[in-house]
C-alpha cells in the first residue's frame, strides 16, 4: 500500500497547526516573560507554575523562558504587575483586598461555592467576566489557574452557636 501525501497546509493561519504541518520556530519573546509567586519554592501551589512554565517551553521550543520569581512578598505581587515591572504573577485573590476589594470573591471564601461550583460560575456563569472587569483599572487580566477549595469557617473570636452570633 502506498502512503497519503500530507495534507496542503490550511489557507490561513489556524490556531492550532496540523500535525503533518510543517512546524516553525516561533519568535523569542522580548522582553523575557517573568512571573512572581507569593509562595515558597517548594510550596505544592507552585505546582500550576511549573506546569505552565513547562508547557511554554514546549509549545515555543524553549523561545518564550518563564523566569519566575519565588516567595515574593503578596502585598507587592500585585502592584509588580500593575506597574509592568513583571509579566504576571500568581497568588490567592484574597491577598490583595486592599488594592482590588471584590477580589475575595474570585477565590475561597467563607461559607463559598465548591472548586466544582466555582470553576463552573468562572467558566459558564459570568464570573470571569466580572473579575476581568473588576481587575481592569489595575491593568491586570485574570485567570484562573487552580482552586483551594472554600473555606469551610472562618476565625472568630468567640464561640459561634447560631447566625446570630455573626
Amino acid at each position: 500500500p502506498r502512503a497519503l501525501p500530507p495534507p496542503p497546509p490550511p489557507p490561513h493561519p489556524a490556531p492550532f497547526p496540523h500535525p503533518r504541518a510543517e512546524r516553525q520556530s516561533p519568535k523569542s519573546v522580548s522582553p523575557p516573560l517573568s512571573l512572581s509567586s507569593v509562595w515558597p519554592e517548594t510550596f505544592v501551589n507552585n505546582d500550576v507554575v511549573r506546569s505552565f512554565q513547562h508547557a511554554l517551553a514546549e509549545v515555543s521550543g524553549g523561545a518564550w523562558p518563564l523566569h519566575v520569581k519565588y516567595g515574593v512578598k503578596k502585598e507587592i505581587a500585585f502592584d509588580e504587575v500593575r506597574a509592568g515591572a513583571i509579566s504576571m504573577t500568581v497568588g490567592h485573590s484574597t491577598y490583595w483586598p486592599d488594592t482590588a476589594p471584590a477580589s475575595a470573591f474570585f477565590a475561597s471564601i467563607p461559607f463559598g461555592l465548591g472548586p466544582e461550583e466555582f470553576a463552573a460560575w468562572v467558566s459558564h456563569g459570568g464570573g470571569k467576566e466580572l473579575w476581568r472587569e473588576h481587575y481592569r483599572p489595575h491593568n491586570l487580566v485574570p485567570f484562573m489557574a487552580g482552586d483551594t477549595g472554600m473555606q469551610m469557617g472562618g476565625g472568630f473570636n468567640k464561640r459561634m452557636r447560631s447566625t446570630k452570633d455573626f
